[in-house]
Formats: C-alpha cells, sequence, structure tokens
C-alpha cells in the first residue's frame, strides 16, 4: 500500500480517460476505484453517508475534493534503480532475433544496438562478466523514439533481416540497416509521432503489400510504406478519432481502420481511395472476416520477443520496465529441429568421407581436366568456386548463429524459472555444469492470454506460491526444456557457447582468398557443439526429478500453488 499523498504529477480523477468502478461494501460504505491514463490506480473507502450521497453519473468530479485513500502506479511500483539502462531514458524496444540484438530506442532519438545475452547477462544475471558488449548506434531522428520493429522477425520469408523501422515524435518513420547503422529512408507523411508500426498479414504475400509497412500516428492518421520502392502507397487520413486496429482483406485489397467511434473506415489500397465507412451492425461481421495485422504482439515465429511498457500520458514507457516474451513451444522446435539438423550432416560427413576412401585418385583426374581449359574457363571456374565457397560458409555460419541464439534463449528463459535457493546442490550442479545463471534481481512474471497480458509488480512472493496457472506453465517449461535438452545429442549445456566469443564467422577470409580451405563440411564441424557428457545427462536428470517430484515437499505446503489440471487439458487439447 503506498501513501495517498503524493498523488502523482498531474493527477486529477476528472480528467478525461479515467475510468471508474463504484462497489457497495458488506459492513457499510462504498469502494471507488479509478484506473487514469498515467498508468496508475486511485482508491476511495467511502463511509456510509459519504457514499450514499455521492452520485454515481459524477465521476471524477464529485471526488476531486476527496482524498483518496490509495494512490499507486507502475512509476512508483518500479523505481528507476531496479533495472539496468534507466538513465538511458528507453521509450521503446524489440529484438532484432536474426542477429541476437536489442533495439532500444532512447528518448533523445538516438538508436543503441546491443548484443542482448551478453547485456542481460552482465546486468540482471550472477554470470561470469564478459568482454562489455558492442554497441551500435544510430541517429537521424531529432525526438524521442516511440516504435521499433525488426519485420524479418515476424515474417522472415518476405523481408530483408537487415531492414530496420522505427517512429518518433518527429512525426517520421526511419528506416536503417541494422547492420552498418546507415539511414537508408525517411518517409514523412504524418502530421503527429508515430504511435505503433505494424505488418500487413501472410496473407499479402506475392503482392506489394507483401514488402510493406503499416505506421499508426497519433493524429489518427494510418500509412501504408513500401520499404522496396520507398515509396507511400496510402495515406489514410480522414478518421475523426483515435485508430483501435488495423486489419486485412487481402484478397479484395482492402484495409480496414478500426477507430474508437465504433465505425470502421475501409481503404482500397490498389487505388488509393476511401471505399466506404461501416458501423452498427455490420461492424462486427466486417471484422471478423478481416485478418489481423502483424505486430511486436503478434504471436511470432520467434522463441522471444521484446516489448517495452508504455503508459498514455507524456512520459510514454520512460522508467517502465523491458518485458521478455517467450514461446516455449517454438524454442523445444529449434532445439529439437537443430539437433536433427546436426545428425544429418554428420551422417552426411560419413557417407563424403567412405566415397573419397573409396576413390583415392578422383581429385588428382579432377585437377588434370581442370589444367586442360582455357584461360578464361579456369578464370570462370575460380570464380563460380568462391561464390559457391561463400555461400556453403553463408549457410554454415548463419546455422551456426541459429544454434547458438537458441541455446541462448533457452538459457535465460531456464536461469529465471529455475527453483533457486531450495537444493544448494543442485543450484551449484546446474551452474558449474549446464551454464544456468541465478537471477541478480527478482524476475516479475506474467500470463498472456488471447491479446491481453498481465504483469506482477516488483517485490512478488516466488513463483511457485503465485497461481496455480503461473506454476503449471512453468513447470511446463521445465522439464519440457530440460527433457529435450537431455535427449539431444549436439546441444546439452550451455557452457559450450561462451559469451566473450563471438558466434558469427567472418566470410572475407572464404573471399579473398580462393586457396583457403573453404570445406563447409568444415565449417560445420567447427560451429557444432560437442557431445553431451554422462555428467551433463545426469544434471538433466536431477533437474528433472527436482521440479516433477521433489518440489512439492520442499515447499510450504500451505504456499504451493499446485498445478491447475484445466490448465494442463487445455494445453493438451491444443497440442
Amino acid at each position: 500500500n503506498k501513501p495517498a499523498e503524493p498523488y502523482g504529477p498531474g493527477f486529477n480523477p476528472a480528467a478525461a480517460g479515467a475510468v471508474f468502478l463504484y462497489h457497495r461494501l458488506p459492513a457499510g460504505g462504498s469502494l471507488v476505484i479509478c484506473a487514469h491514463g498515467q498508468a496508475g490506480l486511485t482508491l476511495w473507502f467511502l463511509a456510509p453517508n459519504v457514499g450514499a450521497a455521492l452520485p454515481a453519473a459524477a465521476g471524477g468530479a464529485a471526488l476531486s475534493g476527496v482524498r483518496p485513500s490509495v494512490h499507486t502506479s507502475l512509476r512508483l511500483l518500479w523505481p528507476a534503480e531496479r533495472w539496468p539502462l534507466a538513465d538511458w531514458e528507453v521509450t521503446a524496444a524489440t529484438l532484432v532475433y536474426t542477429s541476437g540484438r536489442l533495439a532500444l530506442g532512447l528518448q533523445s532519438g538516438h538508436i543503441v544496438l546491443l548484443t542482448m545475452v551478453q547485456w542481460l547477462a552482465a546486468a540482471c544475471f550472477q554470470a561470469p562478466k564478459p568482454d562489455p558488449p558492442t554497441h551500435l548506434r544510430l541517429s537521424g531522428h531529432t525526438r524521442a523514439v516511440t516504435a521499433l520493429l525488426h519485420p524479418a522477425s515476424l515474417a522472415p520469408d518476405r523481408y530483408n533481416p537487415i531492414h530496420l523501422v522505427s517512429g518518433a515524435e518527429d512525426f517520421s518513420v526511419a528506416l536503417w540497416d541494422c547492420e552498418s547503422g546507415s539511414l537508408i529512408h525517411r518517409f514523412c507523411v504524418h502530421g503527429g509521432p508515430v504511435a505503433s508500426l505494424q505488418l500487413p498479414p501472410n496473407g499479402c504475400q506475392g503482392s506489394r503489400l507483401a514488402v510493406s509497412v503499416v505506421s499508426v500516428a497519433a493524429d489518427h492518421s494510418v500509412s501504408l510504406l513500401n520499404l522496396r520502392e520507398r515509396r507511400l502507397l496510402l495515406l489514410a487520413s480522414r478518421h475523426l478519432y483515435p485508430v483501435l486496429s488495423v486489419r486485412w482483406r487481402p484478397l479484395e485489397d482492402l484495409l480496414v481502420v478500426h477507430t474508437s467511434d465504433n465505425s470502421a473506415y475501409v481503404w482500397q489500397t490498389e487505388v488509393p481511395a476511401l471505399d466506404r465507412i461501416v458501423s452498427g451492425p455490420a461492424l462486427e461481421e466486417l471484422l471478423r472476416r478481416s485478418e489481423e495485422s502483424l505486430s511486436d504482439s503478434s504471436r511470432s515465429a520467434a522463441p522471444l520477443r521484446v516489448t517495452k511498457l508504455r503508459s498514455e500520458d507524456s512520459g510514454g514507457g520512460r522508467g517502465l520496465p523491458i518485458v521478455l516474451h517467450f514461446n516455449v513451444a517454438c524454442l523445444i522446435e529449434r532445439i529439437l529441429s537443430n539437433d536433427q539438423l546436426a545428425r544429418l550432416r554428420s551422417r552426411s560427413r560419413d557417407s563424403e568421407t567412405q566415397e573419397s576412401s573409396r576413390s583415392p585418385y578422383l581429385g588428382g583426374r579432377s585437377g588434370l581436366s581442370a589444367a586442360r581449359l582455357s584461360d578464361a574457363s579456369s578464370s570462370r571456374a575460380a570464380v563460380s568456386s568462391v561464390d559457391a565457397a561463400a555461400a556453403a560458409a553463408a549457410n554454415a555460419t548463419t546455422g551456426a548463429d541459429e544454434q547458438a541464439l537458441t541455446l541462448q534463449v533457452a538459457q535465460l528463459l531456464l536461469s529465471l524459472i529455475h527453483s533457486w535457493g531450495l537444493d544448494t546442490g543442485l543450484d551449484r550442479t546446474v551452474g558449474e555444469t549446464l551454464g544456468l545463471w541465478p537471477p541478480r534481481i527478482a524476475p516479475c512474471f506474467g500470463l498472456v492470454r488471447s491479446r491481453a497480458a498481465c504483469l506482477m509488480c516488483p517485490n512478488p512472493p516466488p513463483h511457485w506460491e503465485t497461481n496455480r496457472q503461473l506454476t503449471t506453465l512453468h513447470l511446463l517449461a521445465t522439464t519440457a526444456l530440460a527433457g529435450a535438452l537431455a535427449t539431444a545429442r549436439t546441444a546439452s549445456s550451455f557452457k559450450a557457447w561462451p559469451l566473450d566469443q563471438p558466434h558469427r564467422a567472418s566470410l572475407a577470409a572464404a573471399v579473398e582468398d580462393p586457396t583457403a580451405d573453404n570445406d563447409p563440411t568444415a565449417a560445420s564441424n567447427s560451429a557444432s557443439l560437442p557431445p553431451p557428457t554422462a555428467e551433463q545427462r545426469q544434471a538433466w536428470g536431477l533437474t528433472l526429478t527436482h521440479h516433477t517430484v521433489l518440489l512439492a515437499d520442499l515447499l510450504d505446503p500451505s504456499l504451493y500453488q499446485q498445478p491447475c489440471l484445466l490448465s494442463l487439458a487445455g494445453l493438451y487439447h491444443t497440442a
């Protein structure tokens, strides 16, 4: 409980956007709860005579002179010293998953790209101190960055993985090269700060909309920007009320903008024009038959995504934490697919070794025939061999990066949800043998349901004592990941990838030196993980036994929240 004063900067219970809930208490009196746009809650406990005289329709105007009993907000609950980078005034965040880097938009208008796992390990976990993570600074906006989007993380088949899109309070949308940090193009089409960035759904694939991005601004306008052609396709700017969502009718080339006055503006995308305005009973049917846009709040195919908490006041998201969203099913699928790919490569290498041993003179005959070619043919063959070597090395490097990043995401998740402190021997084993890190600060967990998410406030109780749904999900995630890593032949310990060593190999040597050893199988061998040891398999077995058998006995029965059978049945039915 926070003290009633101070109420917070600019608090006014009669301000627009405040929502009130009135409740009669059984013992007499009334409880009034106000949720306002400053990401806060205010409570009034009113005496029977005051509550009876208070008209419910008066709203906050009747409470302006009444001192609240409790007032709290996200800014009071999340002190700045609780999480790192508070001094940077981060206003937006997203994850560039293809390179494993975290993009942070700042109040100054700059964008900082840093290595996500290295930064989290040094700032939030008791991990061995690696080298400082490399930073890449992008400069181009003149005011605070309000939205960030990496299109290839949501639709890898449609967008260039080096493209990063940002929107800011300077009314502009910028397209960046996140590898070099250069500004590719700037779109200046809005008359207000950019509120969000979205992508057309996968149903638009095959058209020019497939490589476009949607920008929603505070002036109620919606723009459709083509990233390949660097031009504006559509500017929908006739909306009188704030935009709630953007939907699509791909087969009809229509864009549907749903506004807060319970209306929908239907725009043509091929011939930029307003088609019609729908309201009333036809609105629900139109929205039901339309596809939603892809955004950072969508269920993406990546095992991890990053969002930034924001409030509706002028402060935006400054001072509020960054939230990590883990997709456990996708993470396990990546681990198993990488392990299966490694097994296939091993079998291919074995078969190639056998074939080469059967034909010892094959290489000599190939060299003799190559020597008889003309000079032009020799040069073309040399160029093609270099290109093939570079492509093979690029594929091997991409596979190594994918495998390393998948293991690092699993390492983060298991380090967060492991039951630290209950068994010191197990804690030492998983730290020394498996490479898990105990958190430096207590994490705040949450649940995601449909399109909404709930996040606990700071200083929560242990996550095994919070609620049954959280216990169920954490136990399932721990046992599923531990089981997948224990049975994998190539990925069993997180200590195989040191944090201070880069995983991305350079292709410059392969291109500049054609005589170098560019064997793709050698690259695969250097990038593959060592086989698991008996000690590592035993550590995973102890982890499974601890969470499936011993956990309930180690916790207080009156506090431990048992797994929910209904949640288990729902997850089994969905699977």
